[in-house]
């Protein structure tokens, strides 16, 4: 999935989830819960999260990217990742 919002804002990210399910987000900067399955994410940079979810069927694993709008992308966007910052060109 992909979040587009401006900086200072905030959107709901995730699946609500079936009784006996566990979450968990990475990177967590950013997100209210990194331990639920809806957190409410703020970044203050581009954020790439990962979610693993796991129930009694075993684990699955998703992401999403929530981008901050930027009118000029000339110079390429700075996404922070579960494995550190990149650089992201259009």
């Amino acid at each position: 999935y992909l979040h587009e919002i401006k900086k200072g804002e905030s959107v709901q990210i995730g699946v609500e989830n079936k009784e006996g399910t566990t979450c968990q987000w990475a990177p967590t900067v950013g997100l209210n819960n990194p331990n639920s399955c809806t957190p409410i994410a703020k970044p203050e940079v581009s954020t790439e999260y990962h979610l693993t979810a796991t129930n009694a069927c075993g684990t699955s694993s998703s992401m999403t990217l929530v981008s901050l709008w930027q009118e000029d992308k000339s110079q390429g966007q700075k996404v922070l990742t579960p494995h550190g910052k990149i650089t992201v060109r259009r």
